[in-house]
């Protein structure tokens, strides 16, 4: 079966190792037609070209494509695409990361949730809240996989002990501000320490003047093996989010591959997590406060059975043996 992976290679690398992870697995199991491919600065154009050649398609993020650089004429080369996908009777295997964009509905996203979820044979969603919002609008199958997870090999950094790590890009759903302006938070006299890129500035203004003797902010890209030393060296590493749906979190998966304790809201893929005992949550501000200033820790034995269960290859191995 000849498959084609998107989104393509950006220029630059792709921003987090899920679709280099996902498209090796899938190679395993599929003549994967752009596995060594070069890098794009038009993820459309490449979809283009591609569209008469393969027999299965798997979308990553498709839908936000109008959000892209030149957004409106590469929502135009997807339509085109995707059209001349289902005209072929191709499948298509779509991953539905988010029930609603991290960067909001507009038309375009709207149009290709619509037709995705009526042309997709195979709907993947990584939390249960996903699988259901799926099953009531998806024509095809509708499938829950646990995000897949690698344990990295790790070379360990000084760095300095925290009670609260957050950590990656830091985004407005991610609720960092909110968090830090809880007089609870204030007046606990926990030592925080906030690291990502922050490209919005005035979030970063807001964050950096919440900052004090007990909260650091660092408004950089840390290194893998810095966040990995970070994760393990916090008591807790937290997930504020504020928004409506966290339908799965690569920085979870992450942190649980780096042995960290992460605390999220009791929703989505954090939900399903703490159900596996490799996460804790929380229902309210109160609740969270209360894990914080706790002993709480996750038992080590099952984390592992977690990462022996939930690898690429199993992930690979179902989704192309149900398609």
């Amino acid at each position: 079966m000849r498959s084609y992976f998107f989104p393509p290679l950006p220029r630059g690398g792709y921003p987090n190792p899920y679709c280099t992870h996902f498209k090796e697995a899938l190679a395993e199991y599929t003549d994967l037609l752009n596995a060594g491919e070069k890098p794009t600065r038009m993820a459309a154009w490449e979809l283009l070209k591609f569209s008469t050649r393969a027999d299965l398609y798997v979308f990553n993020w498709l839908e936000i494509i109008g959000y892209h650089r030149a957004g409106l004429i590469q929502f135009l080369m997807a339509f085109i695409a995707v059209w001349t996908v289902i005209a072929r009777r191709a499948r298509i295997l779509w991953v539905l990361h988010n029930i609603e964009p991290h960067e909001g509905h507009n038309w375009q996203t709207r149009y290709f949730y619509r037709l995705l979820f009526k042309h997709a044979a195979l709907t993947v969603a990584h939390s249960r809240e996903a699988e259901a919002f799926a099953r009531k609008k998806a024509k095809g199958q509708v499938v829950y996989c646990c995000h897949p997870i690698i344990s990295y090999p790790v070379k360990a950094q000084p760095v300095q002990p925290t009670d609260i790590l957050i950590w990656g890009s830091i985004l407005p759903y991610k609720g960092v501000a909110e968090f830090l302006e809880m007089q609870e938070v204030q007046a606990s006299g926990l030592d925080i320490h906030v690291i990502g890129v922050c490209k919005d500035l005035q979030l970063a203004r807001r964050i950096d003047s919440l900052t004090n003797e007990h909260v650091r902010f660092e408004n950089r890209k840390a290194t893998f093996d810095e966040i990995a030393s970070l994760c393990r060296q916090a008591k807790f590493v937290l997930f504020p989010y504020v928004g409506g749906s966290v339908s799965s979190s690569g920085a979870l998966i992450d942190t649980i591959a780096f042995g960290g304790t992460p605390v999220g809201p009791h929703r989505g893929a954090f939900k399903d997590l703490s159900e596996e005992g490799v996460c804790l949550t929380y229902q309210n501000t109160s609740a969270m406060m209360d894990i914080l200033k706790s002993e709480k820790v996750i038992n080590t034995s099952v984390v592992r059975s977690f990462l022996q269960d939930n690898t690429w290859d199993a992930f690979a191995r179902k989704i192309t043996s149900l398609i």
